[in-house]
Protein backbone atom coordinates (compact mmCIF):
# COMPACT_ATOMS: atom_id res chain seq x y z
CA UNK A 1 0.00 0.00 0.00
CA UNK A 2 1.23 3.13 -1.00
CA UNK A 3 2.43 6.03 1.88
CA UNK A 4 -0.66 8.35 1.96
CA UNK A 5 0.74 12.08 1.82
CA UNK A 6 -1.50 14.77 3.25
CA UNK A 7 -0.09 18.25 1.54
CA UNK A 8 -3.17 20.06 0.24
CA UNK A 9 -5.91 18.12 1.06
CA UNK A 10 -9.35 18.96 2.08
CA UNK A 11 -11.97 16.62 3.38
CA UNK A 12 -15.31 17.22 4.53
CA UNK A 13 -18.60 16.28 5.54
CA UNK A 14 -19.10 15.16 1.68
CA UNK A 15 -20.17 11.61 0.11
CA UNK A 16 -21.20 10.36 -3.42
CA UNK A 17 -21.66 7.15 -5.26
CA UNK A 18 -21.87 7.61 -9.18
CA UNK A 19 -23.52 4.82 -9.66
CA UNK A 20 -24.56 0.97 -9.38
CA UNK A 21 -27.21 1.01 -6.77
CA UNK A 22 -30.36 3.31 -6.40
CA UNK A 23 -30.16 6.57 -4.12
CA UNK A 24 -32.57 7.84 -2.08
CA UNK A 25 -33.78 11.32 -3.25
CA UNK A 26 -33.12 13.06 0.52
CA UNK A 27 -29.80 12.16 0.26
CA UNK A 28 -29.06 12.74 -2.84
CA UNK A 29 -30.89 14.90 -5.55
CA UNK A 30 -30.01 14.74 -9.11
CA UNK A 31 -31.03 18.70 -9.71
CA UNK A 32 -27.99 20.53 -11.39
CA UNK A 33 -26.06 22.54 -8.25
CA UNK A 34 -26.13 26.54 -8.74
CA UNK A 35 -23.17 28.09 -10.45
CA UNK A 36 -22.04 31.74 -9.85
CA UNK A 37 -24.00 34.10 -12.12
CA UNK A 38 -20.86 34.45 -14.79
CA UNK A 39 -20.46 30.65 -14.88
CA UNK A 40 -21.90 28.43 -17.26
CA UNK A 41 -24.10 25.42 -16.25
CA UNK A 42 -21.64 22.46 -15.94
CA UNK A 43 -22.64 18.61 -15.98
CA UNK A 44 -23.74 17.24 -12.84
CA UNK A 45 -22.02 14.53 -11.34
CA UNK A 46 -25.18 12.43 -12.21
CA UNK A 47 -23.62 12.29 -15.89
CA UNK A 48 -21.41 9.89 -14.93
CA UNK A 49 -21.79 6.34 -16.29
CA UNK A 50 -24.01 4.11 -14.33
CA UNK A 51 -21.54 1.54 -13.71
CA UNK A 52 -18.05 3.98 -12.23
CA UNK A 53 -15.12 3.40 -14.19
CA UNK A 54 -11.84 3.38 -11.84
CA UNK A 55 -10.83 6.85 -13.09
CA UNK A 56 -12.79 10.02 -15.30
CA UNK A 57 -10.58 12.41 -16.23
CA UNK A 58 -10.48 16.01 -17.01
CA UNK A 59 -14.76 16.74 -16.39
CA UNK A 60 -15.66 20.39 -16.65
CA UNK A 61 -17.26 21.31 -13.54
CA UNK A 62 -17.11 25.12 -14.00
CA UNK A 63 -16.44 27.86 -17.14
CA UNK A 64 -14.46 30.99 -15.57
CA UNK A 65 -14.33 34.29 -15.91
CA UNK A 66 -10.63 35.34 -17.36
CA UNK A 67 -9.53 38.32 -19.53
CA UNK A 68 -9.87 36.57 -22.98
CA UNK A 69 -13.20 34.92 -21.86
CA UNK A 70 -14.58 31.94 -19.93
CA UNK A 71 -12.34 28.90 -19.29
CA UNK A 72 -13.55 25.55 -18.57
CA UNK A 73 -11.86 24.25 -15.18
CA UNK A 74 -11.34 20.53 -14.96
CA UNK A 75 -11.26 18.13 -12.35
CA UNK A 76 -10.47 13.78 -12.59
CA UNK A 77 -12.33 11.72 -10.24
CA UNK A 78 -11.01 8.60 -8.86
CA UNK A 79 -12.87 5.62 -7.55
CA UNK A 80 -13.11 2.03 -7.10
CA UNK A 81 -15.17 0.89 -10.16
CA UNK A 82 -17.25 -1.48 -7.95
CA UNK A 83 -21.41 -0.59 -7.62
CA UNK A 84 -22.18 1.45 -5.29
CA UNK A 85 -24.18 -0.21 -2.53
CA UNK A 86 -23.63 3.43 -0.15
CA UNK A 87 -22.67 6.42 -0.49
CA UNK A 88 -18.55 6.90 -0.45
CA UNK A 89 -16.66 9.61 1.71
CA UNK A 90 -15.11 12.54 -1.14
CA UNK A 91 -11.91 13.79 -0.87
CA UNK A 92 -10.85 17.04 -2.90
CA UNK A 93 -7.70 17.03 -3.73
CA UNK A 94 -5.91 20.69 -4.48
CA UNK A 95 -2.60 21.20 -5.97
CA UNK A 96 0.03 23.54 -4.58
CA UNK A 97 2.36 25.49 -7.05
CA UNK A 98 2.24 28.77 -5.59
CA UNK A 99 -0.89 30.07 -8.05
CA UNK A 100 1.14 30.25 -10.96
CA UNK A 101 1.65 26.25 -11.58
CA UNK A 102 0.99 22.65 -10.69
CA UNK A 103 -1.87 20.52 -12.43
CA UNK A 104 -4.40 17.84 -10.82
CA UNK A 105 -2.65 15.18 -12.87
CA UNK A 106 0.81 16.06 -11.67
CA UNK A 107 3.09 14.56 -9.12
CA UNK A 108 2.11 12.88 -6.41
CA UNK A 109 -2.29 13.97 -6.94
CA UNK A 110 -2.77 10.22 -8.78
CA UNK A 111 -1.01 8.01 -6.43
CA UNK A 112 -2.75 10.13 -3.54
CA UNK A 113 -5.68 9.62 -5.02
CA UNK A 114 -5.36 5.72 -5.77
CA UNK A 115 -4.75 5.62 -2.30
CA UNK A 116 -7.79 7.19 -1.19
CA UNK A 117 -9.40 4.49 -3.53
CA UNK A 118 -8.28 1.93 -1.47
CA UNK A 119 -9.14 3.01 1.36
CA UNK A 120 -12.62 3.34 0.39
CA UNK A 121 -13.22 6.94 -0.42
CA UNK A 122 -13.49 8.45 -3.79
CA UNK A 123 -10.57 11.20 -4.87
CA UNK A 124 -11.66 14.43 -6.65
CA UNK A 125 -8.30 16.16 -8.48
CA UNK A 126 -9.01 19.64 -8.99
CA UNK A 127 -7.79 22.52 -11.08
CA UNK A 128 -8.31 25.97 -11.03
CA UNK A 129 -7.40 29.47 -12.47
CA UNK A 130 -3.50 30.32 -12.14
CA UNK A 131 -2.09 33.86 -12.54
CA UNK A 132 -0.89 33.04 -16.70
CA UNK A 133 -4.68 32.56 -17.25
CA UNK A 134 -5.58 36.54 -16.15
CA UNK A 135 -8.37 35.21 -13.46
CA UNK A 136 -11.11 37.78 -13.27
CA UNK A 137 -13.22 36.67 -9.89
CA UNK A 138 -16.94 36.77 -10.31
CA UNK A 139 -19.94 39.28 -8.81
CA UNK A 140 -19.91 36.55 -5.91
CA UNK A 141 -16.14 36.72 -4.65
CA UNK A 142 -15.75 40.67 -5.53
CA UNK A 143 -16.38 41.08 -1.76
CA UNK A 144 -13.54 38.21 -1.03
CA UNK A 145 -10.97 40.57 -3.53
CA UNK A 146 -12.01 43.74 -2.10
CA UNK A 147 -11.24 42.75 1.79
CA UNK A 148 -8.34 41.44 0.69
CA UNK A 149 -6.89 44.55 -1.64
CA UNK A 150 -8.39 46.66 1.64
CA UNK A 151 -6.34 44.84 4.23
CA UNK A 152 -2.84 45.02 1.76
CA UNK A 153 -3.41 48.63 1.14
CA UNK A 154 0.02 50.24 1.51
CA UNK A 155 1.49 46.68 0.20
CA UNK A 156 -0.12 46.84 -3.02
CA UNK A 157 2.03 46.44 -6.41
CA UNK A 158 0.62 45.36 -9.82
CA UNK A 159 2.41 41.77 -9.19
CA UNK A 160 0.67 41.83 -5.65
CA UNK A 161 -2.95 43.16 -6.86
CA UNK A 162 -2.41 39.85 -9.60
CA UNK A 163 -1.84 37.66 -6.94
CA UNK A 164 -4.47 38.62 -5.10
CA UNK A 165 -7.02 38.57 -7.65
CA UNK A 166 -5.20 35.11 -8.74
CA UNK A 167 -6.05 33.51 -5.01
CA UNK A 168 -9.12 34.67 -5.30
CA UNK A 169 -10.05 33.54 -8.56
CA UNK A 170 -8.47 29.72 -7.32
CA UNK A 171 -10.74 29.81 -4.18
CA UNK A 172 -13.91 30.79 -6.18
CA UNK A 173 -13.17 27.42 -8.32
CA UNK A 174 -12.68 25.08 -5.12
CA UNK A 175 -15.48 26.45 -3.77
CA UNK A 176 -17.83 25.62 -7.27
CA UNK A 177 -15.82 22.54 -7.42
CA UNK A 178 -17.13 21.19 -3.28
CA UNK A 179 -20.78 23.17 -4.93
CA UNK A 180 -20.29 20.91 -8.28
Amino acid sequence: MRKLIVPLIFMGMCVACSGGGETDASVASTEPVRLLPTSEPAPTPSTIPATPPESTTDITFSMAPTTNGLMPVLLDIYQSGAPCEDLRPVVILIHGGGFVGGDKAGGPWPDIAEDLVDRGYVGISINYRLQGDDPIPSEEFEPVLDGLMATSQGLLSSNTADLITTIVSAFEDATNALRW
